[in-house]
């Protein structure tokens, strides 16, 4: 039994290891996600602001790609079903702002 954790503690640490070096710079969970406005329909062409944490207006500079070198215009357009683009953004804290359509 001891074998068989240690075993498992090995694999999890091990492709915690591997997957940090592709995962720098993404938002876990807000990618792909769906927005929903106050009566649970999907806000299609609704906006996303992503701001600097420790400021009220400072905007997030986030990328299309993992190299960072493709930025998402500000803000990010939501799309017809109003889930939220792939997305990269530089490690560190930021908040989120989601507007409907305009």
């Amino acid at each position: 039994m001891r074998a068989l954790l240690r075993f498992g503690l090995i694999v999890c640490g091990r492709l915690m290891a591997e997957s940090s070096a592709f995962a720098a710079g993404t938002i876990s969970g807000i990618s792909m996600m769906q927005q929903l406005d106050e009566f649970a329909k999907p806000l299609g062409g609704g906006k996303l602001f992503l701001i600097q944490a420790g400021t009220t207006s400072a905007p997030q500079n986030c990328y299309q790609d993992t190299a960072l070198t493709l930025a998402w215009p500000k803000p990010i357009t939501l799309d017809a079903a109003g889930r939220v683009p792939q997305l990269f953004c530089v490690d560190g804290n930021i908040k989120i702002r989601s507007r409907g359509r305009p």
